[in-house]
């Protein structure tokens, strides 16, 4: 091996072997999933699938949400993001 590749190495090696060893710790264990896939509660069931994909899965949804008034869009990760973002607030 020549002198520049060895540092890298030095450097590589060790994450690579914490990484194969996280992965069959995680592995030993088995993971426990909830419900999840599409929610069939946000569809609007008026439109058909075939007119308006985007319409038909999340127009029920899109009727029921309110856009908040300092909001310019407005989801699921917004809502997500919303409480971190007001501890963080400093004025």
């Amino acid at each position: 091996m020549t002198s520049s590749v060895r540092p890298v190495l030095r450097a590589w090696l060790p994450m690579a072997l914490a990484s194969c060893l996280l992965t069959v710790s995680a592995q030993a264990e088995s993971p426990e999933i909830g419900a999840w896939g599409f929610d069939t509660a946000g569809k609007d069931a008026a439109v058909r699938p075939g007119d308006d994909f985007f319409r038909y899965s999340g127009g029920g949804w899109m009727q029921r949400e309110v856009l908040p008034s300092d909001r310019t869009r407005w989801g699921t990760f917004y809502k997500l993001y919303l409480p971190p973002e007001q501890r963080v607030r400093i004025w």
